[in-house]
């Protein structure tokens, strides 16, 4: 069998922390109990839910990744919730791997959380990228909690410059939502979270497995990428 990483990107910009990352705190946190968890149940060692969008990357930053994002969107694939991924693209691109791996980034995150973190030991875990629907106003990814406990959400392209493309989070419990989709009801819209992404190169933490999200489909504009 072939090594995963013999199918490498061509051009593959060489990481570098010291002009990549420009990593900032977030101005706000939410936490499990504002969105109504008990958490004397819920067995989590942070009470953050989610925090409000905070920079990671640079300009350079982002012009690498939205490098390697194009080239790596000709392997993109789909299934029943997200209409058009790549998964494994660590494999093909040393940039995104060592992003995915960064001490610096982990080390925030952590501090962020307020609880140490570590990057997923499968490397098919890693830097999971989202791009727009062939379709125009599907949603790049539905309703949804992760099987992983914690990850971030960046911007890859400028959602400033396309209508649509919201990342949005549930104010509610993963139990709410089923409840919610158990009666054939839609998510009410004053339960919707929408934090306003200033631009590429931003991103939201959060607990996945506890914060419900979805990201919508565009309805006017040309590109939407996104790394989870």
């Amino acid at each position: 069998m072939n090594s995963p990483y013999e199918d490498c990107i061509k051009d593959d910009p060489v990481f570098n922390p010291a002009v990549h990352l420009a990593l900032e705190r977030p101005s706000n946190f939410v936490t499990l109990t504002d969105l109504g968890y008990d958490e004397s149940r819920v067995a989590v060692p942070s009470s953050v839910a989610a925090t409000s969008c905070f920079r990671v990357l640079t300009d350079e930053g982002v012009q690498a990744l939205h490098h390697v994002c194009q080239q790596l969107e000709q392997f993109a694939t789909s299934n029943p919730r997200v209409a058009r991924n790549v998964r494994g693209g660590v494999y093909r691109s040393g940039f995104l791997r060592d992003l995915a791996l960064s001490p610096e980034v982990t080390t925030h995150m952590s501090e962020l959380l307020q609880t140490p973190l570590a990057p997923h030991g499968m490397p098919h875990q890693l830097a999971h990228l989202n791009y727009q629907p062939l379709t125009p106003g599907e949603n790049v990814d539905k309703w949804h909690w992760d099987t992983l406990q914690v990850d971030y959400v960046m911007f890859v392209t400028d959602p400033n410059e396309v209508q649509g493309g919201d990342f949005q989070y549930f104010n509610g419990t993963r139990e709410q939502m089923a409840e919610l989709r158990a009666r054939g009801e839609s998510v009410p819209a004053d339960r919707i979270i929408a934090p306003k992404m200033p631009g590429p190169g931003f991103a939201v933490l959060m607990q996945g497995e506890h914060v419900v999200h979805q990201a919508r489909g565009i309805k006017q504009g040309k590109d939407r990428k996104s790394v989870v």
